[in-house]
C-alpha cells in the first residue's frame, strides 16, 4: 500500500496473486481497491485469506516519511472480532507504532 502508483503498477503488472483459501484474493482490481483502502485507513485487515481460522491487523512503521516495516497482531477468529480487532487492538498498535518511529528518529 506505500509504494508509489508507478511501481504498484509495475508489480500488479508482473505478480501471479496465488489461492492459499476461499477467501484470498486474486482479482488484481480487487487488491488494487483494497491498498487504496489500506493506504487512506493507515491500517490493515486480513481475514482468513492466508490460512484458515486466523485474522490479522497491522499498521504501518514510518520513519523519515517512508514506511519502513509494519506492526501486526495476528489470532484466531475465535479469540477476536473484526471489530475488536479495529476497536482495541488497532488504538495500541498505532500507539506502538508511533513510539517506535520516535525511538527511530532519535537514533
Amino acid at each position: 500500500a506505500a509504494l508509489p502508483e508507478p511501481e504498484l503498477d509495475r508489480y500488479l503488472a508482473t505478480v501471479e496473486l496465488k489461492t492459499f483459501t476461499d477467501k484470498t484474493v486474486t482479482s488484481k482490481a480487487r487488491l488494487r481497491k483494497i491498498l487504496a483502502d489500506v493506504r487512506s485507513q493507515r491500517y490493515a485487515v486480513i481475514d482468513e485469506e492466508l490460512e484458515p481460522g486466523l485474522r490479522s491487523i497491522a499498521v504501518p512503521l514510518v520513519h523519515n516519511g517512508k514506511t519502513i516495516a509494519s506492526v501486526g497482531v495476528g489470532c484466531l477468529i475465535n479469540r477476536a472480532t473484526l471489530r475488536r480487532l479495529k476497536q482495541e487492538f488497532l488504538p495500541a498498535m498505532r500507539d506502538v507504532a508511533a513510539g517506535i518511529s520516535e525511538e527511530l528518529s532519535r537514533s
